[in-house]
This record gives structure tokens, C-alpha cells and sequence, in this order.
């Protein structure tokens, strides 16, 4: 049988004024090896601008190519011809058409955290990163303005300031189809075959220091989005010229107490002889000195200074009860990272380890919790040893399809957070809060409309109410990543120490 060639996708629409992704495989064709070539006849209105060195297994070869399509109308007609022995042919058919009309918010890759430090970068090319290298989780999934739906067989393109290694969940690898020396950009293109979000693992490079933007450009400007990362491969020092932030509700004592309605409190970071309106800043918080960028606390951009000072939000939930050092970072003159003094606070949270019910710019619903018997814990019901026991608590989060403002989808990157309050954990060594799970949301991980997760007894028995509450409180609230979404929180009392046992129960 003679060898043959197929496109994928061998047609469909492509993006007017905007670069698309097409693969060719050959198969059926014996002794064939990665050299050889693939020649492409491209019609007026699409340009071929890179060809990814081709991959062989299996005895199939397929080959990745970019192309850009400029604003012409009517189909596209674009013929491939291989070398190898017999020669085999294809062509693909693609129709132009203008963008959908898309939310601009959702066209945001955004990225769970700020700032990420690699000691041992890999380089731009070869081997992939090993399990030890960070990275910064990143999600994108860009949705209709009528309707809300995630948009499908679409190519993302990204631009970023900095050589980047970028892989799917899976560890495929998104290689730059361009780089641009003279202006320092690297363009990607993300493919985005289903409606499901695409996660992606972000790794430092060698040389990188510096905030790195990473832009989404469509061929409408509305689209375009940016995200800013701080990424390094060098150690950053103290600058004695960075005074320590401060936090403006101490009123300029040490000690900051939490109200009883409020989600944030404000961070001031004294101004400093090189800042400039829009240079980026991060906070970080630890109640470990040794580790310093433990908890990422704010990340923003100057804006403009008051009273000396320029000011942030950060939320109560992220401080450690007692003792916080809080420093920041920045680049100086030369772009490199440095970072300020420490400044000491003792948090006293009243007890109140979760986020305010008052907050109202939470968009998605609340989760729902189910008992070890799979009953739904009620608003006037506690959650207590008979609630858990030895099979813990069923975290429920609706997912609908004709809901997607308010509820999860497939492929989203979600953190549930489970805040324990007016409690002593009576189990040693204490355990961290508030319990965290990080989860990407499979669509066959939904069914009937919920997808669920579960907290293990280990992580919630133990805990006994504190000297002078009436009760225990635990409360839960997830976010997803790609919309930058908070849900509605879920609070029930709380107590896993039966009356009498006290810690008898480890």
C-alpha cells in the first residue's frame, strides 16, 4: 500500500488576520525516516510561517505547521506533498471568518500564582524540566458574551517577554513558532481542541529575571489580554534601599486584629527613589523567616502614590495567627530582583480563620456538603464525628452548561479551601490551614451535574472547640482559575472531639 497523507484538520474555519495550527501525518509508508520534507502550495490570504522539525513513531510521521491567515474572504485551498518514496499528497480546505463575539475577561491566561524562582532553570531547548523544577500553573478558556460558552477548535495565540518552557498537564511541550530578538517577543500558539479549559505548566529558563508579560493576541484589540508573571533564576537580595511594607489598619503599632465584616485589609509599601507608575510589586507574607516567599500576599502595579505610600489589598485569610514577616519585591535600575526588609506583625484573627460571609463579588454558587451517609448537611445541622467518620465529607460543585457564569465546567483548574475556626486542634504536630485541594476537573469526573470531592476523616477529626466560643465554625469556598471566579462560602458549626474525650480521640 502506498504511503498516505492526511491534514488534521483536513478543514473547518480558520481566524481572519490571526495564526492557526495544522498537523500532517504520513502513514503506510515503509522505511520512512524523520528527514523527510513536506512541501506546501499556500493560496493568497495564508502565509506558512514555520515548520516544526518532524516526529516519527510507530513508523508515523506527523509535522506541525503555522500558518496565518490574513483578512481576505473565501476559502482556502492548501496542498502538501511529501518526498518520501511514494510521494503522497493532501490538501486541507479552511473557510475565514471573523472572531466570535467573545467575553474579554475570559480571554485572559491566568496564572495561580506571581512569582516563581527556579535556582536550576532549564534551557530554551531539550530535555524537559525534571519533577523538581516549579512551575506556575496557568488556565485559559475563552467563552461567548451570548450565551457564556466556551469556545472550541480554536488556536490561542500568546506572546510572551521572556523564553519560556510551556507544557499542557500532560507534558506536551508548546514550542515558540517565532521569536522576535530585536523587540525580545516569543509567540505560542495554545491549542484548545474542546470547550474544556487548557491547563498549563509554565517552567523558568535560563538567564530569565524580571516581571515576564504574557499576552493574548486576537485580531480584535478588544481581546487582548495580559497577565505578569515575576519569574527568576537568580537569588533575590535584600536592597537596603526597600523599606519594609506595613499594614495601614495597625494603626503603626505591630499588632493588627481582625474586624468581624471584613475580607481585606490594606498594605503600604513605602515609595523608594526609582519607582515608576505601572513598575509591578509582590508581597509575600511567612511566619517562617527562613522561607521567605511562603505565601504570596498581593501582586500589583504602582498606580500612584499616597501619603508617602503605595497601597494594596491582601486578604485576612492569607496572614498566620500570631507571628507574620512581611517583605515585598520589585526590580531595581538594572531589572534585577530585589526585595525589601522584613516587617514583623501579630495577627490576632479573633478566632476567624475563613473569609467573610459579607463579601458580596463572590459569583459562583456555593458548594454543597454531604455527610459519611451521603445526606446533605442542612443549614441548621453541625458537622461533627457522626457527620464524618471513616469516610469523611463530600464536597458537591454544581456544573452546568447552561449556567457557566455561575458554575464549574470540564477541564477547570479549581482550589477548594476549607477554613477550620473557633477551634484547637488537639492532634500534634497542629496542622496546617486552611486545607487545600487543588483539583482539574475531568468531564468524566461530572456526573449528574456535581463534581465531587472528598475530605478525608484524617484531615477534620481532632479538632475541639476553643476557650469562650459557643461553637466551632468550618467553612468551605472553591475558585476556578481560568475566570478568575470565587464561590459563595458554606459554613456550618464544627466539632470532631466527642464531649469528655478531649484529645483521646488521636
Amino acid at each position: 500500500m502506498a504511503g498516505q497523507l492526511t491534514v488534521v484538520p483536513q478543514n473547518g474555519n480558520i481566524i481572519k488576520g490571526q495564526p492557526f495550527s495544522v498537523v500532517v501525518l504520513i502513514t503506510n509508508e515503509p522505511g520512512i525516516l524523520d528527514t523527510v520534507n513536506i512541501s506546501v502550495d499556500t493560496p493568497p490570504g495564508v502565509t506558512l510561517i514555520k515548520k516544526f522539525p518532524p516526529l516519527i513513531a510507530r513508523g508515523i510521521i506527523s509535522q506541525q505547521l503555522i500558518f496565518q491567515a490574513d483578512d481576505s474572504n473565501g476559502d482556502h485551498e492548501i496542498k502538501f506533498t511529501a518526498d518520501s518514496t511514494s510521494k503522497p499528497k493532501g490538501q486541507a480546505t479552511y473557510h475565514p471568518v471573523n472572531n466570535p463575539d467573545l467575553n474579554p475577561d475570559t480571554c485572559v491566561l491566568r496564572g495561580a500564582a506571581a512569582y516563581l524562582y527556579d535556582a536550576k532553570p532549564v534551557e530554551l531547548t531539550g530535555q524537559p524540566p525534571c519533577g523538581t523544577n516549579p512551575f506556575v500553573s496557568a488556565s485559559i478558556n475563552p467563552m461567548l458574551k451570548q450565551g457564556g460558552g466556551a469556545i472550541s477548535n480554536y488556536d490561542i495565540p500568546l506572546r510572551t517577554t521572556a523564553p519560556l518552557r510551556i507544557f499542557t498537564e500532560g507534558m506536551d511541550e508548546i514550542f515558540p513558532y517565532k521569536i522576535d530578538q530585536e523587540n525580545q517577543y516569543y509567540y505560542y500558539l495554545i491549542q484548545k481542541a474542546s470547550k474544556a479549559a487548557v491547563n498549563l505548566k509554565i517552567y523558568a529558563t535560563q538567564q530569565t529575571r524580571g516581571f515576564v508579560e504574557l499576552d493574548t493576541i486576537f485580531n480584535d484589540e478588544e481581546y487582548n489580554q495580559k497577565q505578569t508573571i515575576f519569574i527568576t533564576t537568580v537569588p533575590t537580595n535584600v536592597s537596603s534601599s526597600l523599606e519594609p511594607p506595613g499594614i495601614e489598619e495597625t494603626l503603626l503599632s505591630s499588632t493588627l486584629t481582625r474586624p468581624d465584616q471584613a475580607d481585606e485589609f490594606t498594605v503600604m509599601v513605602p515609595s523608594y527613589e526609582t519607582a515608576q507608575i505601572g513598575d509591578f510589586i509582590i508581597g509575600f507574607v511567612t511566619d517562617d523567616k527562613e522561607n521567605v516567599f511562603k505565601t504570596e500576599l498581593f501582586a500589583g502595579q504602582i498606580t500612584g502614590e499616597e501619603d508617602g505610600y503605595y497601597k494594596f489589598k491582601a486578604a485576612y485569610s492569607d496572614l498566620y495567627s500570631g507571628d507574620n514577616h512581611l517583605c515585598f519585591i520589585t526590580t531595581d535600575q538594572t531589572g534585577m530582583p530585589v526585595r525589601s526588609k522584613f516587617n514583623y506583625i501579630n495577627y490576632d484573627n479573633g478566632g476567624i480563620n475563613g473569609p467573610s460571609s459579607f463579601d458580596g463579588h463572590r459569583t459562583l454558587v456555593a458548594p454543597e456538603v454531604y455527610d459519611q451517609y451521603g445526606l446533605f448537611i442542612g443549614r441548621h445541622n453541625p458537622i461533627n464525628i457522626n457527620s464524618i467518620g471513616t469516610k469523611g465529607l463530600e464536597v458537591w460543585l454544581p456544573s452546568d452548561i447552561n449556567n457557566p457564569d455561575h458554575t464549574i465546567a470540564a477541564g477547570d483548574k479549581i482550589t477548594i479551601k476549607v477554613y477550620i475556626s473557633h477551634c484547637v486542634d488537639t492532634i500534634s504536630p497542629i496542622r496546617p490551614l486552611p486545607i487545600v485541594m487543588v483539583k482539574t476537573v475531568q468531564s468524566t469526573d461530572i456526573t449528574n451535574g456535581y463534581y465531587k470531592a472528598l475530605i478525608t476523616p484524617d484531615k477534620l477529626m481532632g479538632y475541639d472547640r476553643a476557650d469562650g466560643y459557643a461553637v466551632g465554625l468550618l467553612t468551605i469556598e472553591y475558585s476556578r482559575l481560568a475566570q478568575k471566579q470565587k464561590s459563595k462560602i458554606y459554613t456550618r458549626s464544627f466539632g470532631t472531639v466527642a464531649p469528655g474525650e478531649g484529645d483521646s480521640l488521636v
